[in-house]
């Protein structure tokens, strides 16, 4: 009983870790992704001046 209680914890941590892992790596992306926006909006404009 403690050791099927213990593993199902196990399993629970390694699911949680995995699931914070993808959230951050999503997160990243994401924050890349907002980033490239301005700077391409602002580099368009900038090469229409020429």
């Amino acid at each position: 009983m403690l050791s099927s209680l213990n593993s199902r914890k196990r399993l629970l941590g390694k699911f949680l870790s995995d699931y914070n892992t993808r959230q951050l790596v999503f997160f990243k992306e994401s924050v890349l992704g907002l980033a490239q926006v301005p700077f391409s909006v602002f580099f368009l404009s900038y090469w229409q001046e020429f």
